[in-house]
C-alpha cells in the first residue's frame, strides 16, 4: 500500500473519531437527538468519501494486473502466462529455439545493420514452433500440473497458481503460441557492440476461438 493511500486512510479515521467525540460531547451537554447524531454523520460521510478516494488507485492497479493476464478482443479471449521451471530446462528450450542470425556476425557488420541502438536477442522460437500444454494427472508432486512442450521438448510448467484458469481455457477450442523474452542480447552503444545478459523467460498465450 502506498504512502499516499495510508495518509488518506489516517485522515478518514481522524474524521470518524472526531465525529464520535463531537456526538458524545453533545449528548453529555443535553443536546437534542439531531444535534447529537449530526456531527457523527458528517464525520462518517467525510470518512467514507476519503476511504473511497484512497482505495480507487488500488482498484485501478488490480484491474491493470488482471488485464495483463487476460486481454479481451471482440469475441476472442487471450490469456498469457510466464512458463515456470524454465531455469531447470534451458537446455531443452535451446534445443528447439532459433538463434538470431545476426548474433554471431562481426561487430562491424552488426553496427552497420543495427546501429540504431535497438537490442538484438540471441534466442527466440521459430514461427512454426508447436507449443502444447499437457496435463500431468500422475505427477507425484502436483496432480494438477500442466507441462509446457515446444516441438516435443518439455521446457517447463504452467505456474501452479494458474493451472485452474488454463485448464478451463483448454476445455474449449483454442490456439496456443509461445515466445522467448530476455536472455543474452547485443546492441550498439556509442559506436561499439555491447553484449548484455538478462533473465531468460518464456511466455505462452492461449487464444480461444471465436
Amino acid at each position: 500500500m502506498k504512502k499516499g493511500t495510508i495518509i488518506k486512510l489516517v485522515i478518514a479515521l481522524f474524521f470518524v473519531v472526531s465525529g464520535i467525540g463531537a456526538a458524545v460531547n453533545a449528548a453529555k451537554s443535553g443536546e437534542t437527538f439531531g444535534n447529537t447524531v449530526g456531527p457523527l454523520m458528517v464525520g462518517l460521510v467525510i470518512a467514507a468519501a476519503l476511504v473511497a478516494w484512497a482505495l480507487l488507485p488500488l482498484r485501478k492497479r488490480s484491474a491493470g494486473m488482471q488485464a495483463a493476464a487476460q486481454v479481451q478482443q471482440g469475441s476472442s479471449e487471450k490469456y498469457r502466462f510466464a512458463v515456470a521451471g524454465l531455469f531447470y530446462r534451458e537446455e531443452a528450450l535451446f534445443s528447439v529455439a532459433q538463434r538470431h542470425k545476426d548474433f554471431g556476425i562481426a561487430d562491424a557488420d552488426f553496427i552497420q545493420k543495427h546501429g540504431s541502438g535497438r537490442a538484438v536477442y540471441e534466442w527466440n522460437l521459430k514461427l512454426s514452433s508447436k507449443v502444447e500444454l499437457v496435463p500431468e494427472p500422475t505427477n507425484e508432486h502436483d496432480p494438477n500440473a500442466i507441462a509446457v512442450y515446444v516441438d516435443g521438448a518439455h521446457v517447463g510448467y504452467v505456474p501452479a497458481s494458474e493451472t485452474g484458469e488454463v485448464r478451463e481455457l483448454l476445455a474449449a477450442p483454442c490456439s496456443v503460441r509461445g515466445w522467448i523474452a530476455g536472455g543474452a542480447r547485443k546492441k550498439v552503444v556509442n559506436g561499439r557492440v555491447v553484449t548484455e545478459a538478462s533473465d531468460l523467460n518464456m511466455y505462452v498465450e492461449i487464444e480461444q476461438e471465436a
